[in-house]
């Protein structure tokens, strides 16, 4: 029955896709993707260059590559390959801790890309199959991306003779504030995905410093670690189904319980990582992309009003709270690590905030003050 039932749900997921994408006006399909790929090996060869391959490895990294996209799991027409190689193993490990823990995962679920130009992650329930539809736009996982990159090289590092990263804020934001390329970055780029908009990529070329290059790869895999978690966390829960009580459903309190899975679910799969992974161990990754995606939510409000006023959202907690109620996971920790990963949620909470006060808020306020204004009908960020 799982195999008939999540069957039906990819059907279900396509039909749905294709819709969303003509209502949306989303040109991409795969087919065309791969015909870009035949075409433009020397514009492959040059984006290697550019993210600093050696020349002698260029054609090595390009069939690395492709061997990537190739091992993607078959998804429909307007599914990137690219999104489909980074969620088929995180989704795989999360169903494979999922039964190790004995967690009941129902019927499973279908994943792919949402045909949207908005920051978006979600999960929807397939009724009658106990299968959940988990999608993702690609401009959520361009986001996480540009973000990671932004955030390597925004912390300091030492990488002699072993490396060492500081999350101090007082080391940190001074660095931040005495960099202008560093505060214009963060300002494109969040400008750019609160505009529903990909940042250009010439803004967030991958770190050059190794340390800065761990920390980078670090950082993203606890991102998205902790995004798709939680959406898996909601259908785990059955959150969205219809129910006689779904007009006093509390959906604070469901969010809640997606981070508390998306957590454990975190510190679970950083303690096995090797190395270990402490910015998803500790909470940090949520944090970051809570934090992140908050931001992107103020960011819209002040280029529509040139404040930095911006109202409570109403479909999630607040930034503060969701921290607060997934922190209580840290008595599960050993003893040694739980301040550890208190005060890096806590360093991180004051990056972020100095990220936006420092750089974002006054390049949006100037753009506000200079006539631009956000276009409303691509994104329905809250």
């Amino acid at each position: 029955m799982t195999e008939e039932s999540k069957a039906a749900a990819e059907d279900y997921r396509q039909q749905r896709q294709q819709a969303d994408a003509q209502r949306n006006g989303f040109g991409f399909t795969s087919a065309g993707f791969d015909d870009w790929l035949a075409k433009n090996e020397q514009r492959l060869r040059d984006l290697a260059k550019a993210n600093g391959t050696p020349d002698a490895d260029v054609e090595a990294v390009i069939e690395e590559y492709k061997a990537y996209l190739a091992s993607a799991s078959p998804g429909s027409k307007l599914d990137d390959k690219n999104a489909r190689a980074i969620l088929d193993p995180i989704l795989r490990d999360i169903e494979d801790l999922c039964r190790e823990q004995k967690i009941p995962i129902r019927n499973g679920v279908v994943y792919g890309v949402a045909p949207e130009f908005e920051l978006l992650a979600r999960q929807r329930e397939v009724m009658a199959t106990d299968v959940s539809i988990i999608d993702v736009s690609m401009p959520f996982l361009v986001f996480c991306n540009c973000v990671s990159k932004a955030l390597a090289r925004t912390l300091l590092h030492e990488t002699r003779p072993l490396i060492k990263v500081s999350n101090d804020p007082a080391l940190v934001l001074p660095n931040l504030r005495a960099s202008p390329r560093l505060l214009a970055e963060w300002a494109v780029i969040i400008s750019a995905f609160a505009c529903g908009e990909l940042p250009p990529h010439s803004i967030s070329p991958p770190p050059d410093q190794v340390g800065q290059q761990v920390t980078r790869i670090l950082v993203l895999k606890a991102m998205e670690w902790f995004s798709l978690a939680h959406e898996y966390g909601h259908h785990v829960m059955k959150h969205g189904q219809a129910t006689s009580t779904e007009d006093t459903r509390n959906i604070f309190n469901d969010e809640h319980e997606a981070d508390l899975f998306a957590r454990a679910v975190s510190m679970a799969l950083g303690d096995k990582a090797e190395p270990p992974n402490f910015y998803a161990v500790s909470g940090v990754g949520g944090v970051i992309v809570l934090g992140l995606m908050d931001m992107t939510r103020r960011a819209r409000w002040v280029l529509e009003t040139g404040l930095d006023s911006a109202p409570a959202g109403t479909s999630h907690p607040p930034l503060a709270d969701r921290i607060t109620v997934f922190g209580l996971l840290d008595q599960h920790l050993p003893e040694e690590l739980r301040a550890s990963a208190k005060d890096m949620r806590e360093c991180f909470l004051k990056i972020i905030e100095g990220i936006w006060e420092h750089s974002v808020l006054p390049a949006l306020q100037q753009a506000h003050k200079d006539g631009f204004r956000p276009d409303t009908s691509r994104s329905t960020l809250a």
